[in-house]
């Protein structure tokens, strides 16, 4: 059966900070929500972002939800998760750096297969 989340991403600001970096604490935040778990079911996760995130860094971005994009791909990762915001001035600030981590993830992926398409048929 599908299991639906909804998680607060400001649980993971550090005490002193409003913005969300580092990919190794994106890797931690990954693990504690479980998402490779979440990634194998047909579920939805709503994502919340309060006022108190001004930003998420690519970083941290990549480490929460790279694996979920190159698994899902676009298409299915944006149905599948759900960008909530507060309010507006929290969308402006924050919905830049949502797309530009799924642009950056999805860029990527189409440079490894581009290359590795290369290798293997050279």
């Amino acid at each position: 059966m599908p299991e639906n989340k909804k998680i607060e991403l400001k649980r993971y600001l550090l005490s002193d900070s409003n913005y969300l970096s580092g990919k190794l604490k994106g890797k931690e935040a990954r693990k504690d929500l479980e998402l490779d778990k979440f990634d194998k079911n047909n579920g939805h996760m709503i994502i919340f972002i309060s006022e108190e995130i001004i930003g998420i860094g690519f970083s941290f971005f990549l480490g929460l939800f790279s694996p979920s994009i190159k698994k899902l791909g676009e298409k299915k990762f944006r149905k599948r998760f759900i960008f909530d915001y507060e309010n507006i001035q929290t969308e402006k600030l924050v919905k830049l750096d949502v797309e530009y981590g799924i642009n950056r993830v999805l860029e990527a992926r189409t440079f490894i297969d581009v290359l590795f398409g290369v290798i293997c048929s050279g």
